[in-house]
Parts: structure tokens; sequence; C-alpha cells
């Protein structure tokens, strides 16, 4: 009763339980030959209530984190293009929050990854920070419906153009001559927007600095201490990164960051020591190293502190495109 009230509300009554200990220290009391005085039993009612709260709290709290992951995993199977990107939900039992994490290839796969965890969240508040990458199949897909948008708009003109002939040729007023006539310009800056936009689109997903853009956009490695946490996609995305400086004269900075945990200048070889280890795995690519800037900024950008977790996340290398001049050619 009480795991199934949890369920449906996300939070209980500890009374459900009072039945229960009662009920439990009458049949113990049956079997005894020595009764304990009333201060000694309700010390153990006491005690038996408080062990059984937190055991059922433990319980309860990794059932609702058991439910939140097989909620994420069934998002993620049902939609294909997830399984490439890093995506985690972290729950704050105290706040009764669920922390939704990571990067997902359009807003519409970031809106299902929350509106699937809200359904197994229970009375839980669901805090989506899920960033959005740009990938050349998302850009082609924006392309199609601009391109289907635009369709529809010449249709509309063209219309429009036969129901004015039609009009003139009737015995319609100059007033709705003349709105007809004002439609028809708007339909027409529309349709000029729209392509001016669609050209754009097409420039920027073209060029190379645009797609190494894309791919380096909310992109983070981290660590545990010295190892690199290997996270669903990462391989594929530092092999995509590979691939763009090999074929350009591109550069990008290598930067390592750390926690708060030590002193400025241990944190900064650290923060420089995970710089190098990426910067080693792109090499291991086919990266000349002379298109990395590698550096290290220890502690100084932090994740916010607020979010459970920062101190790890800090613990992290991130990249950067390098500004025209300093990458040596």
């Amino acid at each position: 009763d009480w795991l199934a009230q949890y369920a449906r509300e996300g939070k209980v009554d500890d009374r459900i339980f009072g039945d229960f200990i009662e009920n439990a220290l009458k049949r113990a009391a049956k079997g005894r030959k020595k009764h304990l005085g009333w201060p000694i039993r309700l010390v153990a009612a006491g005690l038996a209530l408080m062990t059984i709260g937190f055991a059922a709290r433990a319980t309860t709290r990794a059932w609702r984190d058991h439910a939140l992951q097989t909620a994420l995993e069934r998002v993620i199977e049902a939609r294909p293009a997830l399984a490439a990107f890093p995506i985690g939900v972290n729950t704050d039992h105290s706040l009764g929050k669920a922390m939704l994490h990571g990067l997902a290839p359009s807003r519409e796969d970031a809106d299902a990854l929350a509106t699937g965890l809200r359904e197994a969240a229970g009375g839980y508040t669901i805090v989506a920070n899920v960033g959005v990458i740009a990938t050349e199949q998302s850009i082609a897909a924006e392309a199609g419906r601009v391109d289907a948008m635009r369709a529809s708009l010449s249709s509309d003109i063209a219309a429009l153009g036969r129901k004015i002939d039609a009009l003139d040729k009737s015995s319609a007023t100059a007033e709705s001559l003349a709105e007809q006539a004002r439609l028809a310009r708007e339909l027409s800056a529309t349709l000029a927007a729209t392509n001016a936009g669609l050209a754009d689109l097409r420039a920027r997903a073209g060029t190379p600095r645009a797609r190494l853009a894309s791919l380096l956009d909310g992109f983070a490695i981290f660590f545990d201490r010295d190892q690199v946490i290997d996270r669903a996609g990462l391989n594929d995305r530092l092999d995509a990164i590979a691939k763009v400086l090999t074929q350009t004269d591109l550069g990008i900075r290598v930067v390592g960051y750390s926690d708060d945990s030590g002193n400025a200048a241990g944190n900064q070889t650290i923060s420089r020591h995970r710089a190098d280890l990426v910067a080693d795995m792109l090499a291991t690519r086919g990266v000349d190293r002379k298109r990395l800037s590698v550096l290290g900024r220890a502690a100084t950008d932090p994740i916010a502190e607020s979010l459970p977790g920062a101190r790890e996340r800090n613990r992290r290398v991130v990249l950067e495109i390098a500004d025209d001049g300093e990458i040596a050619p």
C-alpha cells in the first residue's frame, strides 16, 4: 500500500506504518513470558518505526531511480538518433527533483526525453538541461521543412493571383481588390524572407567551420580523476571532429579544467594534463598536433555549484574553435 501511494503521488503518509507497528508489538507480547516495561516497549517501538522508515525510504528512492532510468532507456530506444548522444538523469530525493542532462540532436528529441521522464517521475519535478546540437541531419531536416513552407507559400500566392484575376473580371469593389493585393504583397515578402533564410541555413551548414562548430557546441569530455569517463557516443564524436580537422586547415583549443579541491598550482597541472590526454586522443585519429592549442585553466570556470555532482563535472576538457592566426600554418 505504501509503495502504491508513493507511485501515485510521489510521497506517502508514514502513519500507514502505525497499524503495522502496533500489531507487531501485540503479537510479540503474546509470545513472551516476561513483558518489558512500557518505557522500554515505547523505545523499541520508536526504534522499529525509525528502522522501517529508513529502509522504506531507501527502497522507494532506489525504486524511483530505477523507474527514471528505465523510462530514459525506453525513450532512447524509441528514438535511435539519441543513442549516440551523452544523456543521463540524476535524482535529488531531498528536493524531489530529477535532473535530466546531456545533449540531443533536436529540440523534439529533447522534449521527448523530458516527457518520457515526467510519466515515471511520480511527484518529482523534472529539471531538463539538455543542449541541442545541430547535426548535418537536423540541418537538412530543417532545410526540408523550409522548402515545404516555401512551396506552400508559392502555391498560396498563385491561388491568390487567380482569385484576384477572377475578382477583376467580376463586380468586386475596389476595396476588395486592394485588400487582395495587400495580402499578395505580404505573402511575397514572407516568401522572400523564407528563401533568404533557407539560403543562409544551407550556407552555414555547408562550411567546414560550421560543421566543426556544430560538433563542438555543448560537447565536453569528463574525467574521473585521471581517467576519461567513457560516455555513449564519445568515440564517434571524436572521430567526426578529427575528420573535419584532417580535411581542413582549421584548428582548435583543447582546454582542460579541474575542480576546486586542490591548490592553484596543483589544479593548473591537473587541468593541463587532462587537456594533453584529449589532444593525444585526437592525434591518434590522425590530427596534426600543430592544429591543436593545448592549455589548462584549472578551476577558473566551474559549473554551477548548486547542481548535484557539480564538482565531478568540473573535471572536464572542452574544445573551442581557434581564432584566425592562433594556430601556426
